[in-house]
């Protein structure tokens, strides 16, 4: 492998994308860790927020109650009067020492095949060296000031090359082109050692920056209508 000769090889991108997603959550987790950042949780722990404080029983705790139950199945991704609100993201600097709340984070999987070939097809016309976020992986944060020190640690660290950076938060973008949603997207090569040795290095992989407000829109309901917008576009 070498940053020559472009990959040609759909089943050689995802193998390296295998590799290299373990490698990249560390990264995140490293970034996280000194910007105060976010990941999102899976569903079944999300607490719920009441007026006057969070309750900390998760979903699944609520669940056990009929109650619960109809409450948890009803939710659609969108707030609807009286329906009550969810902490749906946890802080990473608060937990990462506690394996339990370290396994209730959902973290971003690699992209399909089948999803991998149809954006191979519909954007880069048949071109495997150009799909550069097979793996990826997301971060959220509360304020602006935590997004740019997140992002001034990845561009600090050794250990990463940062080859293009998307700023979809700039006053000048449109975010019509992307049904609304903003957030700051790298594309970036791990070159730890580690990487070296396994020949991962070489690998593009994806780093998005999101405020939590725009992280409410990919989420749920949210997510699907940007499928069916992306598809309607073609992408």
């Amino acid at each position: 492998l070498d940053l020559v000769v472009s990959v040609t090889s759909l089943d050689q991108l995802m193998t390296q994308a295998r590799g290299t997603d373990p490698l990249l959550k560390k990264k995140v987790q490293q970034w996280a860790g000194v910007s105060a950042g976010y990941f999102a949780l899976n569903r079944m722990f999300w607490t719920r927020i009441e007026e006057g404080g969070d309750v900390s029983r998760t979903a699944m705790q609520r669940a056990l109650s009929q109650r619960g139950v109809a409450a948890f199945l009803s939710r659609k991704g969108t707030v609807q009067q009286g329906e009550p609100l969810f902490n749906k993201y946890v802080r990473w600097d608060t937990i990462a020492d506690d394996q339990e709340q370290v396994q209730r984070i959902k973290w971003a999987k690699i992209k399909t095949p089948s999803r991998a070939m149809e954006k191979l097809m519909r954007v880069y016309q048949g071109n495997v060296s150009r799909l550069v976020d097979l793996t990826r992986q997301s971060i959220v944060f509360e304020g602006i000031g935590d997004l740019v020190k997140c992002l001034e640690a990845i561009l600090l660290d050794p250990e990463v090359v940062v080859l293009r950076i998307k700023n979809r938060l700039d006053k000048s973008y449109d975010s019509s082109l992307s049904a609304g949603y903003r957030d700051v997207a790298l594309n970036v090569r791990i070159v730890s050692e580690e990487a070296i040795e396994l020949a991962l290095d070489t690998h593009v992989c994806e780093v998005q920056l999101i405020l939590k407000h725009y992280a409410e829109m990919k989420s749920d309901e949210g997510h699907k209508r940007y499928v069916e917008f992306r598809n309607a576009r073609a992408e």
